[in-house]
């Protein structure tokens, strides 16, 4: 019986595909009004209302909610939720599934069109971590526990935005944010690729602010999963994208890893994105890695300083409150830092940038003396090594 059901809707969707036009461009602002309509009985959250949330939807299989209520018909279709089995869907329900308890349709192609260029921007960190498991059954698939985030975007300067995904099940107890800074010039530039798993979250979230083709640079502080992983699909999305980074970044990793050749950044370099400058600093071992570096946006006086001052929770978005102490409890807890002879000093280095924000890769921005948190965390660092060196 169940395979019937599969067949049948397979069959209706085959129809419908013959005789649905070519889709049209979507407008995902147009849909998101446009959605407003189906508000009441689906929420954007992932929380069940009359019929199943749509976080997430675009991709998912069919009938896979969790706690949501369908007919046998819609968890027998074997269908995948993509722009030929939404737009089919939308255009008339009844034909696809018979049973369906969903009556509303979308006669009108440019809505559907927008609607479901819409549902697209619904990515949820648990839906992306749960298909990209290689298990083949579908029931044996454990889905993480704890919150599921969307990507949250906030402005934290002119033109600059930070983009973050909260990650609960990373430094347990507290959770990881993972903060990515896109600033928009003439040029834009993405500070952080972030992971490849989480390239279809952050790829959302850039193109709620503009084009993705728009991209012209692509940077990140070292050679690192959650810095660079999705590096290659940002170069895929961004036909004029570029990598950039310092000699030695270039020379041992990305020239073989990037599918396109990087631009090589000599140390003090500065980058003009129009209306944003931005100066490359080699900041060897600091935190870690042998090629790790940070970028100073000279307009607004921003460092975008990658994991120095990195905390654990889901904090504020930018705060003017102490960071230097939370970033110690955080080094106890995780030993992020490469503990050297010239950590303490590289770091208090950077203070002679007098930065007035420090755009940090886990935990929230900073906004205030940058240069007295950078000379803290750099007297830190010293008087750590003397206690090393003691023992």
């Amino acid at each position: 019986m169940m395979e019937m059901l599969k067949w049948g809707a397979a069959a209706m969707l085959l129809t419908l595909f013959a005789t649905v036009q070519a889709a049209a461009e979507g407008d995902a602002g147009r849909g998101k009004t446009l959605f407003s309509r189906c508000s009441s009985c689906h929420a954007v959250t992932e929380q069940n209302k009359v019929a199943p949330h749509l976080s997430g939807v675009f991709g998912r299989p069919a009938g896979t909610v969790a706690g949501a209520r369908y007919s046998k018909a819609m968890t027998a279709s074997g269908m995948t939720w993509d722009e030929q089995t939404l737009d089919a869907f939308l255009t008339e329900p009844t034909r696809v599934l018979p049973s369906t308890t969903m009556s509303a349709r979308l006669p009108n192609q440019q809505d559907r069109a927008d609607v479901i260029a819409y549902l697209k921007t619904l990515v949820s960190w648990r839906d992306v971590w749960w298909r990209s498991t290689k298990r083949t059954s579908l029931s044996s698939r454990p889905r993480p526990r704890g919150v599921t985030m969307q990507t949250r975007i906030d402005e934290i300067g002119a033109d600059m935005y930070r983009l973050s995904i909260f990650v609960p099940e990373e430094a347990p107890p507290q959770g990881l944010t993972f903060n990515h800074f896109l600033i928009t010039g003439d040029e834009p530039l993405l500070f952080h690729c972030g992971k490849r798993k989480m390239f279809p979250l952050v790829s959302a979230a850039v193109a709620r602010i503009m084009p993705l083709e728009r991209l012209r640079w692509l940077a990140f502080g070292h050679f690192e999963a959650d810095e660079c992983g999705s590096m290659n699909e940002w170069l895929a999305a961004a036909p004029s994208a570029e990598l950039m980074h310092g000699v030695v970044g270039c020379s041992v990793s990305i020239n073989d890893m990037a599918d396109r050749p990087p631009r090589v950044l000599s140390n003090g370099e500065v980058i003009d994105i129009g209306g944003k400058r931005l100066r490359y600093i080699d900041t060897p071992h600091v935190p870690h890695g042998w090629d790790a570096g940070v970028m100073f946006e000279e307009t607004t006086e921003t460092l975008l300083c990658g994991d120095l001052f990195t905390r654990v929770g889901n904090g504020p978005v930018i705060t003017d409150s102490d960071i230097v102490e939370p970033s110690i409890v955080t080094e106890d807890l995780i030993h992020y830092t490469s503990l050297g002879p010239h950590t303490g000093s590289t770091i208090r280095g950077l203070a002679d940038l007098k930065p007035r924000v420090l755009a940090a890769m886990h935990g929230a921005s900073f906004s205030g003396d940058g240069a007295a948190a950078l000379k803290a965390l750099g007297d830190h660092y010293d008087a750590r090594l003397r206690v090393a060196l003691a023992v």
